[in-house]
Formats: structure tokens, C-alpha cells, sequence
């Protein structure tokens, strides 16, 4: 006895039978398989310019340097520097460690229009945005990471 699922998958695979014969005379068409041709090539050549051409453009200042994601950070924003224990905007005074890990983070600068902010503990390494920092491990005898946002992570949510 058959499941009771193959005689319905079978009944479906049936009536695609005009939609197959239809494909087979279209792939047999000239002007289809130039269009598919000119359609692979189109996305490989555009493939080709994302990932050889436009990040020289960019760096040189040719084409804007705009985040693909809203909220993300821009490749400028990823290679500027951490903001350290030196550099920190002083006028909100460092919290004590215990401080720290009481808030879950703190906010230390804000430079280009990305804010910094020291978290405590080890957070996954990611280039420009996030990573554990020698300085601020230092500073507090503990091991802290820096992140990266260009949203304020402490502003009021607006509801």
C-alpha cells in the first residue's frame, strides 16, 4: 500500500506536464538561450565591478562610501580607531568596574558620527566594530571590549 502522500505529489507532478512541454520547446529557441547567455553574463560582469572595482572607488572617494545595510558601518567608519582610555570624551566620567558591569555598557566617545562604547567581558572579534581592547583592559584590570555603533545604543527609544 502507498503512503497516502505519493498519489497526491504524483497527481501534481502530472498536470506540470504542460508546463514542461512548454520549457522543452523554449530552451529549444535561439533567442532564449541568448537571452539566458546575456542574462549570466550581465551578473557575472556585475559581480565583477562589486568585488574589483568599486572598493578602490571608494577608497579614492569616486563612488560615496554608503553602508548596503541602514545602520551598518561604512568602511571609513570600520578603519577609524577605537576610542581609548586617552582619548575618551571626559565629559562623562568613566564608571568603576563594578559601575560597568552593572550598566552592561558605556558609552566613551563619539567621533565621526559613530558612537563608542566599552562593554565588559569578551565579545567576538568583528574587524572595525566590535573587539576586546588591550588599552581599556589595562585601565580596568579586567578584560573589556570596544564596540562600535552609529546608532546611540543609550538614547530613550521613542515609541
Amino acid at each position: 500500500m502507498l503512503p497516502p502522500l505519493v498519489p497526491t505529489a504524483h497527481a501534481a507532478l502530472m498536470s506540470l506536464e504542460p508546463a514542461q512541454t512548454m520549457l522543452a520547446a523554449l530552451a529549444d529557441s535561439p533567442s532564449l538561450r541568448a537571452g539566458a547567455l546575456c542574462y549570466a553574463g550581465s551578473l557575472c560582469a556585475l559581480l565583477a565591478w562589486e568585488a574589483w572595482a568599486v572598493p578602490p572607488l571608494k577608497r579614492v572617494g569616486v563612488l560615496p562610501d554608503v553602508p548596503s545595510v541602514p545602520g551598518a558601518l561604512s568602511e571609513r567608519q570600520r578603519a577609524q580607531a577605537f576610542v581609548v582610555p586617552l582619548t575618551a570624551d571626559q565629559s562623562l566620567p568613566l564608571p568603576t568596574w563594578d559601575a560597568l558591569v552593572a550598566e552592561g555598557r558605556h558609552r566613551v566617545g563619539r567621533v565621526g558620527g559613530v558612537t563608542h562604547y566599552i562593554l565588559p567581558g569578551d565579545v567576538p572579534a568583528i574587524r572595525g566594530v566590535q573587539e576586546p581592547s588591550e588599552p581599556w583592559s589595562a585601565h580596568y584590570g579586567a578584560r573589556v571590549s570596544v564596540l562600535k555603533s552609529v546608532r546611540r545604543l543609550d538614547a530613550p527609544r521613542r515609541r
